[in-house]
Formats: structure tokens, sequence, C-alpha cells
């Protein structure tokens, strides 16, 4: 595959992605045999921070991510351990998606 088809694949994953397509059904989209391929694809694009996409994507991530938190915390700052996973687990996937 040329390095330019392969680079569409890839903005194309997060676009569709963001767009609130499922991993399934971009594979489906885009040709992939599987889910992971356009999940790997938009990891890459991530990783090279090259596109308004990925921006984008990491925008809309972290507001859910934000909302999520915002929900949980008051209750975890209250003891629950179910809030405080949930909290943990939205940190940790801030972290992953920031690649810190």
């Amino acid at each position: 595959m040329t390095k330019t088809i392969s680079s569409y694949r890839e903005v194309r994953s997060l676009e569709l992605a963001l767009s609130g397509m499922s991993w399934d059904q971009v594979a489906e989209e885009l040709g992939y045999a599987n889910r992971s391929g356009p999940w790997k694809a938009a990891q890459r694009c991530l990783a090279r921070h090259q596109i308004v996409a990925a921006d984008r994507y990491r925008a809309v991530r972290l507001a859910e991510l934000d909302m999520l938190q915002a929900r949980n915390w008051r209750a975890a700052m209250a003891g629950s351990p179910k809030a405080a996973g949930v909290v943990l687990r939205v940190i940790e996937a801030r972290i992953r998606l920031m690649n810190l």
C-alpha cells in the first residue's frame, strides 16, 4: 500500500470515529479486516500529532472524559469505591489519550 493511501486511511479512521462510528463500522467502511486495523491507524495518526482531525478527536474525547469524571467526582470524594474506580479509569484513559 502506498504511503498516500495509508495516510488517507489513518486520517479517515479518525474522522469516522469522531463522527460516532464504531471501530467495526470504520473497518467495514475502509476495508480493514477487523476493528483493530482502523484503531491502530488512528493511533498512528494521533502519535504523529500532524493533523487537525487528531486534535479534534482528542478534544472531543477529553471533553467526554471530563464529563464522566465530573459526574463521579463528588461520590468518589465521599468514599464510594465504585465512583473512585471510575475516576481512576478516566484519569488513566486521559493519560493514554495524551500519550503521557
